[in-house]
């Protein structure tokens, strides 16, 4: 689709900004409407005047889950990637963002048993084809809020493009990459060690526990030894699991207990016999020294029974319950148990037996299922598995420099480049369990012969068994792990396994951001799912996100009850300010980030400052105003010093921006575009135009002035728009006349909406940074910021005109600076004359100040209205108290009974109130001195 620009954006009736406060409402209204109706989200668009380039470029949206609602997290990912997404498309690219959601396994079937649960009913009882067709109606109805609230931000996705994991594409790309490793024997079926959540009944992934620290208690036991001779002390937090109990193991350098090994000691609940062995896995300094080894039942001590061939006995089953266990480890009365009602029996029979010596409190951390809450397990179960260490060569590879210089992949900060190649690292990367015990997801495609015993692997559903061809055949009721379908997932979007025709164009995509935190559960398996599949990176460019924290610095979240609705912060302060916001605390190399209300307000008083300054450029347009070529506007020989500036400190601004996105650094570009139009444009080159756009100037310079006002106007709006593009496309339409169309007007056929309009660095090739010119212009700016000072140091309200202002240099080249701009000077200071004062003193009855390195002096003559005597007088008493005041913090803060038991919001708090009077000090000294100096 390429659309008609010229009939949709009637679609959008631009009210005349003369008279309009800022309204983010009114502002943000209608505008993502017109813009996906004219087609701007597509790779395909184009019209009239757009600079396309015909490039591609990608990126494929990390899908959230269709249980998930927007939180400041998802706020903070998708307006990056949009910004991003805005400047590629500004360039001409051919910008493909590619939108989808996932089917979150376990998420969407612990919400849709609670329905059931609340019908009296269960996936047990209505059965699996039933529970899919609920599973599939629950996401119909429920599964594509997060979608519209990923639009709420302004999320500028092709959405004809949308995707979802379950999708018949999708599917089919999971079960192909399934037998292809299948077939390459690296999909097996065998008994390891798992994550099991008795809740779900299922495996699940590192990333779905939780850990929180909880109140325990470290158990030493004795285990009689054999020979009769005595026993050996364990200390375990999980007196329940000696059922599974194998070995006792001691350090093999810890003289303690040398004799002991090889010797046999008694597991006391269900009196096993079982060896004591040494391994160096056991710390020294951890309880008695001797570790109980359950090597069923927990990670490490799964090493260390694969060391020394230990039997591994499971003692659970999938609810959770204590099974029945053969002999010799059969415990009839513990059967059926859950672990709490398990563990005090076992503290029971150990208390009868003499053999519990005693219980230490201690505080340990507790893994959780992120879904169902429960208390994991730790459990060796039969499942899927596939070997990882052999695909892992090219990922590695894919980080190191090529011929050319560059590699594969880059990641931004590079710090991460050892977390991801630590995780990845062929010595120590484990089989990745990829079976979950559930319904809903990608149904395993092996299928069991019920003759022979034959597994057939086939993508679709087979007939029979391909060895012995019976019938009587059936499949896996397992699912995949939902990151199994996340990692391929810039190859299933773009169409694979089948060879489409955006898979070719779009293939390997150019941009990945996410957050740090699923570095290896994702981002590593994507890279080794891309080189596998497509023999090339899935990305070249990946950004990692920090952590969105609240004012205080705790990690947002519903639980510590700081979490904050974007939706919300965007009815407060408007979509572009909150986008403003998150972009501007986005600094390189993932920092976390401080999300206040100040800094909020603070961006919402950004889009107020460009609206004002906005209408002030609009107003003095006029109507009809056409402004004169940009080439011919910046390079024209009638600029005068503050033109030439404020055209060079554009210049910089657009290549400060180049540079911090080159390695994107989102939070200098905001500061630089900020920093821009409110100290540079707004602050003085806007109130210094006025000086000149009186009935007083010429024709020819009025034309001169207003063109300039538009170029950098325009240009400021071109590099806010990936940012902020709701206020931008409005007030882009509005200085290109659109607010003045009448109803049933056309737009002109000229006219280049800003989303799809060209980025800075295009439009302004070839003009170049003018050093002499800032150079002099900042003397003015410092000449001028003195002189206000003084005039507020002795109280002289802005409105006030003064005859004079005075500076001393000896530099010729000073005093033609200065004598070059004396008319902006004078009435930016509200002054009638700027003087130079020719001697080497200082002038009589004057206050004053020296700058730029002593060169300069400004001073302002005091008339006889301003008491010098009195002023001291005030003065030294204002700092008497002040002193006193900061004495009185200094010492709180330095009183260490106050620090230890103060909290750490009233320290922080104390230490902000002494800095800020440390420096009223400061400010009053000089104050102080400038009136000693002038009084003699």
């Amino acid at each position: 689709m390429t659309g008609n620009t010229k009939e949709k954006l009637q679609m959008k009736k631009i009210k005349p900004l003369d008279g309009r406060s800022y309204d983010p409402k009114e502002v943000e209204s209608d505008w993502y409407d017109v813009w996906e109706k004219m087609g701007a989200f597509k790779p395909e668009y184009d019209s009239p005047g757009r600079a396309r380039t015909g490039k591609p470029w990608c990126c494929i949206i990390p899908p959230p889950n269709i249980t998930d609602q927007l939180h400041m997290g998802h706020g903070l990912n998708f307006t990056l990637q949009d910004l991003v997404t805005r400047i590629r498309r500004m360039e001409g690219r051919d910008v493909l963002w590619l939108p989808g959601i996932d089917h979150a396994g376990i998420a969407t079937q612990v919400q849709v048993e609670k329905a059931l649960k609340n019908e009296g009913t269960s996936r047990e009882e209505i059965g699996y084809e039933k529970f899919i067709e609920r599973a599939w109606k629950w996401k119909e109805e429920k599964g594509g809020r997060i979608l519209d609230q990923i639009r709420e931000l302004g999320s500028s996705c092709d959405w004809d493009r949308l995707r979802f994991t379950l999708d018949p594409g999708p599917s089919r790309g999971v079960l192909t990459a399934f037998k292809i490793l299948y077939d390459k024997g690296l999909i097996h079926r065998g008994a390891r060690m798992v994550n099991w959540s008795p809740a779900l009944k299922s495996a699940i992934s590192d990333l779905e526990v939780i850990y929180q620290e909880e109140d325990g208690a470290l158990y030493y036991i004795d285990y009689p030894l054999k020979d009769g001779s005595g026993a050996i002390q364990v200390a375990t937090t999980r007196p329940e699991t000696m059922l599974a109990d194998t070995a006792v193991a001691v350090h093999p350098d810890d003289d303690r207990f040398k004799n002991l090994v090889g010797k046999i000691c008694i597991q006391p609940l269900s009196n096993v016999e079982m060896p004591i062995i040494a391994d160096s896995y056991v710390m020294r300094e951890f309880g008695t020294g001797a570790l109980k080894i359950t090597p069923a039942h927990d990670p490490n001590d799964y090493e260390v029974g694969q060391r020394h061939n230990l039997e591994m006995p499971n003692m659970l089953n999938p609810d959770g319950t204590v099974a029945k266990m053969p002999p010799p480890y059969s415990a009839p009365e513990f059967e059926g148990l859950n672990v709490d009602e398990a563990r005090k029996k076992a503290i029971e029979i150990l208390n009868e037996k003499g053999l519990l010596k005693r219980i230490e409190p201690i505080k340990h951390p507790v893994g959780h299922c992120q879904r169902s809450g429960c208390t994991v397990e730790p459990m060796i179960s039969e499942q899927w598995f596939l070997s990882m260490k052999e695909l892992v060569g090219p990922a590695i590879k894919a980080l190191e420099p090529g011929p050319d210089g560059k590699a594969d992949l880059t990641f931004y900060a590079p710090r991460w480049n050892k977390v991801y190649l630590d995780w990845i690292n062929p010595e120590t990367i484990q089989p990745w369990c990829i079976s979950r015990q559930l319904w809903w997801g990608h149904r395993i495609p092996a299928y069991y012969c019920d003759e022979c015993g034959h597994i057939t692997v086939s993508v679709e559903p087979p007939e029979g068994c391909e060895k012995c061809q019976s019938g009587n055949i059936r499949q896996d009721p397992d699912v995949l792990d939902t990151w199994f379908s996340s990692w391929l997932w810039p190859l299933t979007t773009l169409g694979w396994p089948d060879e489409t025709d955006d898979l070719k164009r779009f293939y390997p995509t150019d941009f990945l951001l996410t957050a740090y935190d699923i570095i290896f559960f994702w981002v590593a398996r994507m890279v080794i799912a891309g080189y596998e599949f497509r023999g090339a990176t899935p990305f070249y460019e990946v950004v990692y996100t920090g952590l969105i924290r609240d004012e205080f610095g705790k990690k947002m979240s519903k639980s510590a009850g700081n979490a904050v609705d974007p939706l919300e912060l965007i009815g407060e302060y408007g979509r572009d300010a909150l986008r403003f916001t998150l972009t501007h605390l986005s600094y390189s190399g993932s920092q976390d980030i401080n999300l206040t209300p100040t800094r909020l307000q603070g961006s919402r008083y950004f889009m107020n400052k460009l609206w004002n300054a906005s209408k002030f450029v609009l107003m003095s347009l006029g109507d009809n105003f056409t402004p004169s070529p940009l080439d011919e506007t910046f390079n024209s020989p009638s600029l005068t010093l503050p033109d030439r500036w404020i055209v060079s400190r554009l210049i910089n601004c657009v290549q400060d921006i180049q540079r911090h996105m080159s390695i994107y650094d989102f939070g200098k570009y905001a500061s630089a575009i900020y920093d821009f139009v409110w100290d540079e444009f707004c602050d003085w080159y806007v109130e210094i135009s006025k000086f000149h756009l009186d009935e007083k100037s010429a024709p020819e310079r009025k034309q001169l002035v207003r063109s300039i006002l538009f170029h950098v106007l325009e240009t400021i709006l071109r590099l806010l728009h990936p940012i902020s593009p709701y206020i931008t496309e409005e007030l882009h339409a509005a200085i290109h006349g659109l607010d003045k169309i009448a109803d049933g007007e056309t737009v002109r056929p000229d006219y280049v909406p800003l989303i799809v309009d060209s980025w800075p660095v295009v439009i302004l090739s070839g003009i170049e940074r003018d050093a002499e010119a800032e150079d002099s212009f900042t003397l003015i700016m410092d000449f001028v910021r003195s002189a206000r000072n003084l005039r507020k140091s002795v109280g002289l309200p802005d409105s006030r005109n003064v005859p004079e202002v005075l500076f001393r240099t000896s530099l010729e080249s000073m005093n033609a600076t200065i004598r070059g701009s004396e008319s902006d000077i004078a009435r930016l200071l509200r002054c009638e004359r700027v003087i130079r004062h020719a001697k080497d003193d200082s002038p009589e009855n004057a206050i004053g100040i020296t700058i730029m390195d002593g060169d300069l002096g400004v001073f302002l003559p005091l008339d006889e209205s301003i008491d010098i005597k009195s002023q001291i007088e005030r003065l030294e008493t204002d700092l008497s108290k002040k002193r006193k005041y900061a004495d009185s913090l200094s010492k709180k803060l330095n009183n260490e009974d106050f620090i230890d038991k103060a909290p750490a919001k009233v320290l922080e708090k104390e230490r902000e109130k002494l800095s800020e009077t440390e420096s009223l000090i400061a400010e009053l000294e000089d104050r102080l001195n400038l009136f000693k100096t002038a009084g003699g």
